[in-house]
């Protein structure tokens, strides 16, 4: 990819951000669930420990009471009111709460959505149609050549398939992707055989 000509990285780069905007609402995979929670559950422990370091010098109060109800009457010597330490400590919690609970509404959303079967095949194709669109831009064929053998009252026997854009799909998507080349070659077929059935 970096040996590619400019303006072959750049078209290359387009097809990409031109599949993620028609993907873009498609549910967030399991790894980036598990990430998210992750992320959660340690912004919760983060939560809990600023928390510890108010309630280490209020006698066991909250820093929001403190804040609000001030030291005990008992504390003559004002040793349960907030040191500078621990109120930087409680304006730091403050801080975290909002995003925590703006992480936790779209974690909450995600899960809501509905999960879809197909996920990698369905990502492939809108790559493969994006990358279509600029070949066709270009003047040139998708259609792929067929090395068959044909068969009396049979179907024929396909041996593979081979052309132009098959082969750059291949070492895009293969290469620089992570798709196997069998998986490759079915989408460009397909995308090439719904686009022959399509209304000129």
């Amino acid at each position: 990819m970096s040996g590619a000509p400019p303006e072959l990285r750049g078209t290359l780069v387009n097809v990409y951000l031109k599949a993620v905007k028609e993907r873009e609402a498609s549910k967030a995979t399991k790894n980036q669930l598990k990430s998210a929670k992750s992320a959660l559950f340690h912004l919760g422990q983060a939560l809990e420990s600023l928390e510890r370091v108010s309630t280490d010098v209020t006698g066991g109060r909250t820093g929001l009471h403190t804040l609000l109800e001030g030291p005990p009457l008992e504390d003559k010597k004002g040793e349960q009111e907030l040191n500078e330490f621990a109120s930087a400590c409680w304006k730091v919690r403050l801080d975290i709460a909002n995003p925590s609970m703006a992480l936790q509404s779209a974690i909450n959303t995600e899960e809501k959505k509905q999960s879809k079967a197909g996920e990698r095949p369905r990502r492939l194709r809108t790559l493969v149609d994006a990358l279509a669109d600029w070949w066709h831009g270009t003047g040139g064929s998708l259609a792929p050549i067929v090395d068959a053998n044909r068969r009396d009252d049979a179907p024929a026997v396909v041996h593979g398939r081979r052309g132009r854009f098959l082969d750059l799909a291949v070492a895009l998507f293969c290469n620089v992707d992570t798709f196997k080349e069998s998986e490759v070659v079915a989408a460009v077929t397909n995308v090439h055989e719904k686009r022959l059935r399509q209304p000129r």
